[in-house]
């Protein structure tokens, strides 16, 4: 969401990866001449925006990203390593579902995901140094994705269950909604010898309550407590819920077929008893009755008693439809609606729960993409689904649709988390899993994100090198070559060039350092050429520094025969830079002085031809540039002729000696 100061005029404009820049402007009146750039902007300040995630700011939600993603990246392996018969043993990843990997199904994955959310709301409501309402409010995310992640699981994986839907459906809304075994707790807790249990005015709600959520046995245990169980409304309704029959969750039509001839044999005894009037002596066994029996006077008290449209749901499917099957939800859930007055003023937690129980998968992506929790329920439902193979139903028969809806979710999340600095390399993991388009967006991030030190660009390198991104390796090193530059760092900054095999980079950077070197006796860069290697082939002006580096270190080493040769080739290949002459030419003479016998004379004659070479050259140009090489030699000219020529004379003497 854009500032309030920025709902002005505007402009905006991408700046790199999930990053746009808005500044005023303002549209010049027709009488307005004015060419200056305050008629055109009304504010010279920039605002860089950004999309926000819970996962940047929160360290739970990183907890439950990093966690989430392992399960993810399982998933997708396991996937692959299936359907070409390789076997998945290897991967040590598996024991986060303490399941035999032979054995993993899309059940062990959803239940993984909800252990994480499950832990993630733990994990913020106990600490204490984060905003209260902030942390009620992710909390309330969190607790509504594992109650959605539930309920789709239960409708759409868990493929062996399908066709007894109520017995799952109790075991959701009992796990989420548990208030009434926690009042029934604190009614058996605050017992005395003073008053009777039922009492305590949570007695009868309570009791209310297990009954709703279907826990008959432990209703059933509550009012054992009641002081006047022996009543016959109280005995009998006891005995009820003792002998009410349970239908199994697994089990085939047999299963079924079973528990209708028992469930009917059973409410007949309630009706009968409700007939008999034996519960009209009290008003709450009389309202309980009727709710086991199914008839619809009960429906208030359901309705009176239920938090939610979906706990109302639950309840009635367990005692008008206990047999019901999965495709007449959607029909029930949309009544329980209605019931609830909620079908103009949906919350997204509700629109998701009614379109997994009226199997518009379509309707449950779309709704999560909404959801503030920057799109990964909507991805990893998305992914389960996709696997399961539920998605060419929602999109048609095409697989390949379902395939391309699943990775533009992976590429949202993806490039999300790679826009911020804590989770981006989670976010090029997600990618991976993208395929070719995935590879795309990788190294377009790669090469954008701007690496603050060498430890940052180590990283990028890393990242681009796993995945054999030559480019990106190469854009990353001379983006960092180019910081290092404008820091004057120029030894960084050759071995960045050369590293990202940017030749003419390497080659204005080698220039650089010649030219400082040229003025300066004192630099050096060799700790960094060495690792050089066969890349100073790319460059005369590297192939030169490299030799003259050369020079150098043979020279302080007291290697002067190898250094002397290695300074007459520089002299004489033509390979050095016009500025870079007069330093050679100083360099030889000062060689002279301290190691003639190393010189010949031919040698030297070369190198004195060379100086007068360069002085015709400056003569018949005119030139007389203060940064001319003749310039540099200013002063030094008239010593190292006479050193030459001293030093000619002296290896001619010593020559003829030998002949």
């Amino acid at each position: 969401m854009m500032p309030s100061a920025m709902r002005e005029r505007t402009v905006a404009r991408f700046c790199g990866l999930g990053r746009l820049t808005s500044h005023k402007t303002r549209v010049p009146r027709p009488d307005d001449d004015s060419r200056s750039s305050s008629a055109l902007f009304g504010s010279d300040r920039v605002t860089y925006i950004r999309e926000d995630s819970i996962f940047f700011n929160h360290q739970a939600a990183r907890t439950l990203l990093n966690n989430s993603y392992v399960v993810f990246s399982i998933l997708q392996n396991h996937k692959l390593a299936k359907n070409r018969n390789a076997d998945t043993n290897f991967d040590p990843g598996y024991e986060i579902f303490d399941v035999d990997p032979a054995d993993l199904s899309l059940v062990h994955v959803s239940r993984a995901y909800r252990r994480f959310l499950r832990d993630c709301t733990a994990e913020l409501l106990k600490n204490k140094d984060t905003n209260k309402m902030e942390t009620l409010h992710l909390s309330s995310i969190f607790f509504s994705l594992e109650l959605i992640f539930h309920l789709a699981e239960i409708l759409n994986l868990d493929h062996s269950q399908t066709s007894h839907m109520v017995p799952k459906l109790q075991e959701w809304i009992q796990y989420y909604f548990n208030e009434s075994s926690d009042l029934a707790d604190s009614v058996i807790k605050s017992r005395d010898d003073k008053s009777p249990v039922e009492c305590n005015p949570d007695f009868w709600p309570a009791v209310t309550g297990l009954i709703m959520t279907a826990q008959c046995k432990e209703a059933r245990r509550l009012l054992g407590l009641h002081s006047k169980k022996e009543t016959p409304a109280i005995r009998t309704l006891r005995q009820l819920l003792h002998s009410k029959p349970e239908l199994q969750s697994s089990g085939g039509a047999s299963v079924a077929i079973n528990f209708s001839v028992q469930w009917e044999a059973w409410l007949k005894e309630v009706r009968n008893q409700l007939i008999s009037g034996v519960f009209s002596t009290n008003q709450h066994c009389l309202e309980l009755a009727e709710l086991l029996a199914g008839d619809n006077k009960a429906e208030k008290l359901v309705y009176e008693n239920s938090e939610t449209w979906y706990k109302f749901l639950v309840t009635y499917v367990s005692y008008w439809k206990p047999t019901v099957e999965s495709f007449r939800l959607g029909e029930i859930a949309r009544k329980s609606m209605e019931r609830f007055g909620m079908d103009s003023q949906m919350k997204a937690v509700d629109k998701i729960l009614l379109a997994l129980f009226e199997s518009d998968l379509y309707q449950v992506i779309e709704s999560l993409q909404e959801f503030a929790e920057s799109g990964w329920a909507s991805l990893h439902m998305t992914d389960l689904l996709y696997h399961a193979g539920l998605l060419s139903n929602v999109v048609g028969q095409d697989n390949k649709i379902a395939e391309n809806l699943r990775t533009d979710l992976i590429i949202q999340f993806g490039t999300l988390l790679a826009a911020n600095d804590c989770v981006w390399r989670t976010g090029l993991s997600y990618l991976d899993f993208a395929g070719s388009q995935g590879v795309g967006h990788i190294n377009l991030i790669l090469q954008s994100r701007g690496p603050k030190s060498a430890k940052d660009a180590e990283i990028l390198l890393y990242e681009a090198g796993k995945r054999n991104l030559v480019k990106a390796e190469r854009t990353i090193c001379s983006v960092v070559s180019r910081q290092y530059l404008m820091e004057k760092r120029l030894g960084s900054a050759l071995m960045w060039a050369i590293k990202g095999e940017n030749h003419s980079l390497a080659s204005s950077v080698a220039e650089l350092v010649l030219r400082e070197m040229a003025v300066n006796d004192e630099y050096s860069i060799s700790d960094v050429l060495p690792d050089l290697g066969t890349s100073i082939i790319s460059s005369g002006h590297l192939v030169f520094l490299v030799k003259y580096n050369e020079y150098l270190t043979k020279y302080h080493d007291g290697n002067r025969k190898e250094a002397v040769n290695i300074l007459i080739d520089l002299i004489t290949s033509g390979l050095a830079p016009p500025y870079f002459i007069p330093v050679l030419l100083k360099k030889s003479a000062q060689a002279a002085k301290e190691a003639v016998k190393e010189f010949n004379s031919t040698d030297l004659s070369n190198i004195l031809g060379v100086l007068e070479e360069l002085v015709v050259t400056a003569h018949i140009n005119g030139t007389k540039d203060a940064n001319s090489a003749v310039a540099c030699l200013e002063g030094s000219e008239r010593e190292i002729r006479e050193v030459l020529a001293q030093s000619i004379c002296q290896a001619e003497i010593a020559e003829l000696a030998k002949m």
